[in-house]
């Protein structure tokens, strides 16, 4: 076992349950949008197998289809009954640092076209830090580290702060030593959607091959 573990935070979704993944995009996508968030999945996994040196594995909901996915998917997966994010990331982390990992990173698969690079330096940068966090532009975060379990960041607030904003005033609060990496986008808009095609337009990378191959199939990304 390795010392460090990535956790993507993930549904399983099926093909049938339209309207219930990535809805915000049905205006482009037109019931399509289970199959996009698959390719996004699958990238996700690809990036995650670049990552030297740690384990992998998907915080998948719901558990019950765990069996399945993990045949498909070739990666193990802690399985998880929790919708809401927050309680999952809770219960995933909890697992990770029970079963002895000193250095633990989860994020989304809201960002298919990610870099490798932000992930190694968010491992690197543990090793000073408390805490690592990657900001998205509309307030939330696409990637969360820890060296230690601390499940009280992810306690829900009353406050109308973000969820950003709310992650490192718990830090403050608990004197914890944080770093931030760059700000990268999740996918959840059709405007983040075409911004992202836009990248991917004139990207060289062959890191996103299977969301390229999906958009190409809805005729939203030129061959």
């Amino acid at each position: 076992m390795a010392k460090n573990l990535l956790l993507l935070t993930a549904k399983f979704p099926d093909e049938n349950e339209v309207g219930r993944i990535k809805s915000r995009l049905h205006p482009l996508l037109q019931g399509k949008e289970t199959l996009l968030y698959q390719a996004f999945l699958i990238d996700a996994i690809d990036t995650a197998k670049k990552i030297l040196n740690c384990d992998r594995a998907i915080l998948g909901f719901p558990g019950s289809r765990k069996d399945a996915f993990k045949r498909k998917y070739g990666i193990d997966v802690y399985p998880t009954d929790y919708f809401n994010i927050m309680e999952s990331l809770k219960y995933g982390f909890s697992q990770a640092f029970q079963k002895g990992y000193q250095r633990v990173i989860a994020y989304n698969t809201d960002s298919p076209d990610l870099p490798t690079s932000l992930i190694s330096d968010a491992f690197i940068r543990l090793g000073q830090h408390d805490v690592v966090i990657g900001p998205t532009e509309d307030g939330g975060y696409y990637l969360i580290g820890m060296k230690k379990n601390y499940p009280y960041l992810f306690n829900k607030e009353t406050s109308t702060t973000s969820v950003l904003q709310q992650a490192l005033s718990v830090c403050q609060k608990n004197k914890l030593v944080y770093s931030i990496l760059p700000q990268w986008q999740d996918i959840d808009t059709p405007e983040d959607l075409k911004e992202l095609i836009e990248r991917l337009r004139v990207s060289k990378s062959h890191t996103t091959s299977a969301t390229r191959k999906i958009l190409r199939q809805l005729n939203l990304l030129p061959s």
